[in-house]
């Protein structure tokens, strides 16, 4: 998911790919909803959210989307069916309207309805707004008598109560040391902000922790610890000369600025690599990784004689990933030569950037990275560094061809009678196949010529700059007004005679 910039909300959705279940969502926030004289949203602003997973949606999961767009206090959801606005209850109705209304262009327009007053009752323990029942109201008196002594010339009950009343309201904001004590006692941090299939992921992985408990303890292996001490304990000494025992999850949101931690937990073991990865460069010092397989993963510092490793291992062959051995001191200086700063870890970090902006400037882009992780690099690793985000974007151009036989079927789908014809050879690896030629003519194409155009064909051949090369041959005729008209077209390897012909 990203959040789109505001002077690019009117901008048209990505370009999903066909069959995808991702969807754009434009939720209109801080307005209000009147149905005089017509149905309509007034004020507010607009919150454009792309790349959303559109299965299992759920109205807890529309909460923390929008919590992460910066659209905070209780919401109420709307949508837009029928030249009115219906009311969004539960995540089934949500999944309901999103196939409905999502179309082609997968887009679906939400309207919010933002309340503070549940949030206040909620940590208040009861509504400021409620009037008691048993509480005499101002018809309570046979002639309004009683009401009119209590509003008369005296206005210190009222006052009085006022008073009362805000400190009520605003008592929620003059909490005590006492209550910041019970509120960290009892809050789990690890939930707050990981997803729903995130969060039930990991609370599976910890269960099995108490199955597998008794295969952690290893033999003095190389391959484990970098001498004899057990997985539980780490060069700064044990848990109860630590004092600590908590355990805690990373949080992907955390990934380009890392904190480390012994016992730390990790969703998977590329994650976890990432996340050393770029803690080493934040620290100026590149690591080695020096083991890496399916269950275990070490890196030690790239200087020689300096302590820094660290060691981390699954649980079991599906469970989470831990650090068991952690020593975060160096003996190095920092370095502006980090090898870790490639093209590829580049173009991955910035992928959003060049998404948002595929034009950017490429030595004011090179001096961005130089600045933000304080290390060299050059420009012919920014050119490849661009290319990289971009193939990650649109898939590279060598992936393209494998969508050619889906491009056919739909052609022939969509304008039947088109002549199309596909050439390939054997390729490198056994049974793969390579592009040599392809052929195309639309039939509508077909009869333009025959009924509104002279009986005169021209050939010709370009090349073709691509990463592939080849050639173009093209065949046109001259319309009615002596203006080109494109007849077919061919993607050859060459232009010699049987391409030709």
């Amino acid at each position: 998911m990203s959040v789109r910039k505001k002077e690019l909300n009117d901008c048209a959705p990505p370009n999903y790919e066909k069959g995808s279940s991702l969807i754009t969502l434009k939720c209109h926030c801080g307005g209000l909803i009147f149905y005089t004289p017509q149905p309509h949203y007034k004020g507010g602003d607009v919150c454009v959210l792309d790349y959303v997973e559109s299965i299992g949606l759920s109205i807890f999961e529309m909460d923390r989307l929008t919590e992460d767009a910066g659209v905070f206090g209780h919401k109420v959801y709307y949508g837009w069916e029928n030249n009115s606005f219906k009311r969004i209850d539960n995540s089934r109705e949500l999944h309901g309207y999103i196939v409905k209304t999502a179309g082609s262009i997968r887009e679906v327009i939400l309207y919010l309805e933002i309340s503070f007053h549940e949030i206040l009752v909620q940590q208040l323990g009861n509504d400021a707004y409620k009037v008691d029942k048993n509480e005499e109201g101002p018809a309570s008196g046979k002639d309004g008598k009683h009401d009119h002594e209590e509003r008369g010339n005296d206005n210190s009950d009222s006052d009085s109560a006022n008073e009362s009343f805000f400190s009520a309201v605003d008592s929620d904001y003059n909490q005590s040391e006492e209550d910041d004590a019970d509120f960290n006692d009892n809050i789990d941090t690890n939930a707050e902000w990981f997803g729903v299939s995130h969060y039930k992921e990991l609370k599976t992985n910890l269960a099995k922790q108490g199955q597998v408990e008794a295969n952690l303890v290893q033999s003095e292996d190389n391959d484990v610890a970098p001498d004899s001490e057990s997985d539980f304990e780490s060069l700064h000494g044990s848990d109860d000369e630590n004092g600590s025992n908590r355990c805690v999850v990373f949080n992907p949101k955390d990934m380009d600025n890392p904190k480390l931690k012994l016992k730390m937990f990790f969703s998977t073991i590329k994650e976890c690599k990432l996340a050393i990865t770029n803690y080493s460069v934040r620290q100026g010092r590149p690591c080695k990784f020096v083991k890496q397989d399916l269950v275990r993963l070490r890196a030690i510092c790239r200087s020689e004689g300096c302590n820094w490793h660290i060691y981390a291992r699954k649980f079991d062959r599906e469970g989470s990933v831990q650090i068991r051995t952690f020593e975060d001191t160096h003996k190095c200086g920092f370095t502006y030569q980090n090898p870790l700063v490639n093209s590829g870890w580049v173009g991955r970090k910035y992928c959003e950037e060049f998404r948002s902006n595929p034009k950017v400037d490429v030595e004011h882009f090179r001096k961005t990275v130089m600045k933000e992780n304080k290390c060299s690099f050059t420009k012919k690793q920014t050119y490849r560094a661009r290319q990289k985000a971009l193939d990650i974007i649109h898939g590279s151009e060598s992936d393209q061809y494998s969508k050619l036989g889906p491009y056919m079927h739909e052609i022939q789908k969509s304008n039947p009678g088109s002549s199309i014809i596909l050439k390939t050879v054997d390729g490198t690896s056994k049974g793969q196949q390579r592009f040599q030629r392809l052929y195309m003519c639309f039939h509508g194409v077909k009869q333009g010529f025959l009924v509104g155009c002279r009986t005169l064909i021209g050939v010709d051949g370009t090349f073709l700059k691509g990463i592939a090369g080849g050639v173009l041959l093209i065949a046109v005729g001259l319309d009615g007004n002596n203006g080109i008209f494109p007849i077919a077209y061919a993607i050859v390897e060459g232009e010699n005679k049987e391409s030709w012909t």
